[in-house]
């Protein structure tokens, strides 16, 4: 081998590879308050409106209520929700933020934030069930809102749909763009040397799975050739950063821009309140933009019995759709 050797040089730039961890938003919110069930000098909110309030069976109090950090409007804006409950009647209160959204910073509200809005609780034996509506960004009946009313959200079996789009845009309005849909199957995986069920994303045609998945709580993982991490994306309001979820507007996957309800459900023990994971109910028409829940529990009670009819293959689609119609022609 020859070797030339030159008179020009050749300036040579060294880089050293420095990983940081990006600063997390805290996202969760719990404590203590006293005589009143929402303390807004103790939560850090400037506004609570839409309350709820039941007695459980053993004479504990549980109340529900939109935690609205900066502004009293409606959604589409930053508004999540906090349940408090008390077992001295009244005298003490441990509230808890069951239900939040981090893609927005609470010193701010937005129309692009996702949010939950306008809970209703019920309560038999030893169970509490919890209503809400959850809704993606831009989706809500205030001005500005970007909502469609082309699908339900779910295919004919009842599966989350998503469509692949771009960060920080609208989602889309078009009924066959949203050609994905969550996997209702959970596999036990590992992320961050933690177990985890997840549900991969698959595409419609052919059930293929891309590479990404979801939470029950439909937080956003990505799969690499060796592990599987969590999507992160910046804090809308802040320099910090969130896990990235399907109702985010910042999220290039997006679930239709529609109302959900989602309901929760607690067992009562001993301790206090064990809530389950939430669960997505398909029970609003396609024509219909919105479907807001009442405090009305003989309606509510009818929404959570034909949906359980349905998640146990009792009744198909098309019953579901007939039952929900002649409900919405008797209360609206």
């Amino acid at each position: 081998m020859q070797w030339n050797i030159s008179t020009t040089p050749t300036i040579v730039h060294l880089y050293k590879k420095i990983i940081t961890t990006p600063t997390l938003a805290n996202t969760t919110f719990s404590g203590i308050t006293n005589t009143t069930p929402f303390d807004k000098t103790i939560i850090g909110t400037k506004y609570e409106r839409i309350p709820a309030l039941i007695t459980l069976n053993n004479g504990w109090l549980l109340s529900a209520n939109d935690a609205r950090f900066v502004s009293t409007a409606d959604s589409p804006a930053n508004i999540d929700t906090i349940v408090s409950l008390s077992k001295d009647n009244g005298s003490t209160w441990n509230y808890k933020m069951i239900n939040y959204f981090g893609d927005e910073a609470n010193t701010t509200s937005t129309k692009a934030s996702a949010s939950f809005i306008d809970s209703a609780l019920v309560t038999t034996n030893n169970k509490v069930i919890m209503l809400t509506d959850m809704l993606p960004a831009y989706v809500g009946l205030m001005s500005g809102n970007k909502m469609g009313n082309n699908s339900t959200g779910f295919d004919s079996k009842g599966r989350l749909l998503l469509s692949f789009g771009t960060v920080n845009t609208d989602a889309s309005l078009l009924a066959s763009d949203y050609i994905y849909y969550v996997d209702p199957t959970s596999l036990n995986l590992s992320v961050n040397g933690d177990k985890k069920l997840l549900h991969p994303i698959r595409q419609e045609s052919d059930n293929t799975y891309i590479g990404y998945l979801v939470d029950d709580n439909y937080n956003l993982y990505y799969e690499t050739e060796d592990a599987i991490f969590p999507a992160l994306t910046k804090q809308i309001g802040s320099t910090k950063y969130i896990q990235n979820n399907v109702f985010y507007y910042a999220s290039e996957w997006k679930v239709y821009p529609c109302f959900y309800i989602m309901e929760k459900e607690a067992t009562i023990t001993d301790d206090g309140l064990v809530w389950s994971n939430p669960k997505l109910l398909n029970v609003k028409l396609s024509s219909s933009h919105s479907l807001v829940l009442h405090q009305d529990k003989e309606l509510l009670l009818i929404i959570i019995i034909i949906s359980e009819l349905f998640l146990h293959s009792m009744i198909m689609q098309k019953e579901l759709n007939m039952l929900v119609q002649f409900i919405l022609m008797m209360v609206v």
